[in-house]
């Protein structure tokens, strides 16, 4: 979708040293590697440390960028990262003048929270009602709209940040006092639905999470997160098709994806334990073609990653022979 602009807007933003698509995301791509490459080193001397932080991790994550970007695009660094500096573009207001660190920190808030929320471990109890409504919101309303504009408002770009916040990223030769083009009133009508279907997305969820197989696959993941090492979960269920000779043919399965905030010991048994549980908590386990658990360990401080895992995948018959085998050598 491209803006229903006439010729004089190209040579408006032009005139206005707009910056384009391309040096925004490069700068971008300079800044997250100046973040990320120093936190990943941190964490090849701290991993177990940052294991422990779970959750907070990109809360971590998110504070250590807010400080840097927050900073560095006020007029404390001269509405420059290092990044935009390589790129020669900078953030100012309406005006050509440079937004103090408050705008600034405002401004990131806006374009951060929906990365750092996404994929946070989020307990299940607040993803539905008006707690999931709220998420959805910050997560998909806000950060599609961020993407959506960011991509489509070419008179501008203009971005939901910049929007709200009243500010332009543009070139560092740029004149003070040129008027900005506008943004095309469209824009503003796409942003309203994406934000408005984002609020009542999890009321329509909560319809499907309250039948099965949903409700038990949601009363599995809350089993499993009663383990004592397990710091989040998953499970998913579905087919996976396959071709040979001898046609097409499809097999069942349940994942359970588990992420520990500590090292362990014996993960065999950890395996088995969260393999008792499916059969506990899911009826439909025994019918599965396979049951896989994936057991992960380390951290994530949306900035930089890095974790080991383990994958266990067996039939129920062997599941079972292996749950029973432990239950056999324990004292």
């Amino acid at each position: 979708m491209n803006d229903p602009q006439p010729p004089s807007v190209p040579n408006d933003r032009k005139e206005a040293g707009i910056s384009g698509f391309w040096r925004r995301v490069f700068a971008f791509l300079v800044d997250e590697a100046i973040l990320c490459i120093p936190a990943f080193l941190l964490g090849l001397v701290f991993f177990d440390q940052f294991a422990r932080l779970g959750s907070w991790g990109r809360a971590l994550g998110f504070v250590v960028s807010l400080l840097y970007f927050g900073l560095m695009n006020s007029a404390l660094g001269g509405g420059q990262t290092l990044g935009k500096r390589l790129a020669k573009i900078r953030v100012v207001d309406a005006n050509g003048s440079f937004i103090p660190w408050t705008k600034s920190f405002a401004r990131y808030s806006i374009l951060g929270l929906p990365y750092f929320l996404n994929n946070a471990h989020i307990p299940p109890r607040f993803l539905f009602g008006w707690t999931g409504s709220l998420l959805s919101f910050l997560i998909f309303g806000i950060g599609l709209s961020i993407i959506y504009l960011i991509i489509f408002n070419r008179r501008n770009r203009q971005s939901l940040h910049d929007v709200i916040i009243g500010t332009y990223v543009t070139k560092t030769q740029a004149m003070a006092g040129v008027p900005k083009p506008k943004i095309w009133m469209g824009h503003y009508v796409v942003v309203t639905l994406l934000l408005a279907i984002s609020i009542f997305v999890p009321f329509l969820i909560q319809g499907f999470v309250d039948k099965a197989p949903f409700k038990e696959l949601l009363a599995l993941q809350t089993s499993i997160l009663r383990q004592p090492e397990v710091a989040y979960a998953s499970v998913f269920a579905g087919k996976s098709f396959f071709s040979d000779s001898s046609g097409t043919r499809f097999s069942t399965g349940l994942t359970a994806v588990v992420s520990v905030d500590r090292r362990i010991n014996n993960y065999d048994q950890l395996a088995n334990r969260i393999a008792r549980a499916v059969f506990e908590n899911y009826l439909e386990a025994k019918q599965r073609d396979q049951i896989t658990v994936t057991i992960i360990y380390g951290y994530d401080l949306g900035i930089a990653w890095a974790n080991t895992h383990q994958t266990y995948n067996f039939s129920p018959l062997e599941w079972q022979q292996r749950i029973q085998s432990q239950v056999g050598d324990s004292p």
